[in-house]
């Protein structure tokens, strides 16, 4: 058969994809998978219709980007989004996790929102070149990403 798999001679499921679609019930799509793996064999082509039996309630949530540019030399850009007005708080930390610097600290709008860091630490000098973390803090979530100063 066709990439060594034999065809199947008669009508049946041959597995199931689950998706979360945005759309009313009951509405159609199709999807073509151009390029997927089956049982260890890759299959170059498959053809199906969607149909919308029940949708899920999505809720925003809780996003950050990872900084940058990074590795950064100036300053660094970090880009979150918050789904609810909220407290976010943003420290930057060394590679031994003392406090290097607390960015922002405040009730935020719910949106999009992006902070600028420096390389300035609390007392506004400039820090050396390596490996720093920020974490970020809104509600009951924190995220940890690493950051990288080069001079």
């Amino acid at each position: 058969g066709l990439y060594g798999i034999d065809a199947i001679a008669e009508e049946g499921i041959l597995f199931y994809l689950k998706f979360k679609v945005i759309g009313k019930t009951g509405s159609v799509s199709s999807l073509t998978l151009n390029r997927f793996q089956l049982n260890n064999t890759i299959l170059m082509k498959a053809d199906a219709l969607l149909t919308v039996d029940e949708i899920s309630n999505l809720e925003p949530k809780f996003i950050v980007q990872p900084n940058y540019p990074n590795p950064f030399n100036n300053s660094t850009t970090i880009q979150f989004f918050i789904p609810n007005e909220g407290n976010v708080k943003i420290i930057i930390y060394n590679q031994s996790g003392a406090i290097v610097k607390e960015l922002l600290n405040e009730s935020l709008a719910a949106g999009n929102h992006a902070i600028i860091w420096d390389g300035k630490d609390s007392k506004q000098i400039t820090v050396t070149s390596g490996i720093y973390f920020f974490s970020i803090w809104y509600k009951k979530a924190i995220k940890v990403y690493k950051i990288m100063m080069i001079k």
